[in-house]
């Protein structure tokens, strides 16, 4: 099921990543158009109905004339074929073109009858990237999850896959299944995300190309903060769980609701299992998570989750794997166990 919604999701991201960087890169390209003088012919705003209200659109004519021969150019520039609700955009354009007018016409040296009005990059394009953005992140969280899961199943990755460090004493073993990548990525989504209601709002969709590129400045700000603060944290060991086999002590790293780090003998350790966080009750509601935990002995059996993990198979395997280290007094076997 999750391989069916991972390839439709990466399919229409796709096809919309197309739709919008082909005419990005060709307006790219048109920074080395030669420029002529042409005048305008046709300029009118067009309308026509969208599921959510009425929609605008560009409709421009003009001519412009090359070692003698007359050429009719419509394209005002590449993806002007998208309507948009935003019709003062629309209008403003039309007003920049009036009928008669005198424009620099930029045309493409190899083939004469390619031409644009403007060149560059406008605020729109920079817009729609950060509106694109989630989704692109969204598909490759959905490829990079599938890469580790192909990995696990062919090459047998130790602990389920986990990072683990082995050092003269203790193992270390790296328990956020965030890199410092990851977290910038996803601060990036979400800033981006935010960004387009707060730009959409309050300039439209057609914003200027500079208020695009200050808002761009921040999303990409804010995601190099995200990433090099959750680096840090790595390098630190915040998210390590340590297992120190020479004094019995099994330190868990301060995530899955502990603010600070916890020691826990091991003669303290009465199981070791696998706990199903927000199990849903029906297949509308949301991806369960799985937690990877141990039960302390005392009074009252207390357990303390040691992280939360959206893949079944690494929370068992890594399970089998921490109790092949950590010895425990009442080990439960999971009755699906056979089969990671």
């Amino acid at each position: 099921m999750i391989l069916v919604f991972a390839v439709f999701w990466s399919t229409i991201t796709l096809l919309f990543d197309g739709l919008l960087f082909v005419p990005m890169v060709c307006q790219l390209l048109t920074l080395n158009y030669a420029s002529t003088q042409g005048t305008i012919v046709s300029s009118q705003v067009t309308t026509g109905s969208g599921e959510d209200g009425t929609v605008y659109g560009l409709k421009i004519g003009y001519t412009y004339t090359l070692n003698g021969l007359v050429y009719n150019g419509t394209r005002y520039r590449y993806g002007d074929q998208w309507k948009s609700f935003d019709n003062q955009w629309a209008y403003r354009v039309a007003a920049k073109f009036p009928v008669g007018a005198t424009v620099p016409v930029f045309y493409n040296t190899r083939h004469n009858q390619e031409a644009v009005l403007v060149t560059g990059w406008e605020g729109a394009d920079l817009f729609m990237l950060a509106f694109m953005t989630p989704f692109n992140a969204v598909m490759l969280f959905l490829a990079h999850a599938g890469w580790r899961r192909w990995l696990r199943r062919w090459f047998k990755l130790p602990g389920g896959g986990v990072d683990i460090i082995a050092e003269s004493r203790y193992i270390r073993v790296r328990m956020t299944e965030w890199s410092s990548a990851g977290s910038a990525m996803a601060a990036v989504a979400l800033l981006a995300f935010l960004s387009t209601f707060a730009v959409g709002f309050s300039l439209g969709f057609h914003p200027s190309l500079p208020v695009m590129n200050i808002t761009w400045a921040v999303i990409l700000a804010g995601g190099l903060l995200a990433g090099g603060w959750h680096g840090l944290n790595i390098r630190r060991g915040k998210f390590d769980l340590v297992i120190d086999g020479q004094d019995g002590i099994l330190e868990l790293p301060a995530m899955a609701g502990r603010k600070t780090r916890r020691r826990i003998p091991f003669n303290q350790i009465e199981n070791l299992l696998v706990e199903v966080v927000n199990a849903p009750k029906s297949d509308s509601e949301s991806q369960p998570q799985y937690a990877p935990a141990i039960v302390i002995s005392g009074g009252t059996p207390a357990t303390e989750k040691l992280a939360e993990w959206m893949d079944e198979k690494k929370a068992y395997e890594f399970v089998h794997w921490l109790r092949e280290r950590v010895p425990c007094k009442n080990a439960l076997h999971h009755p699906l166990a056979g089969r990671f």
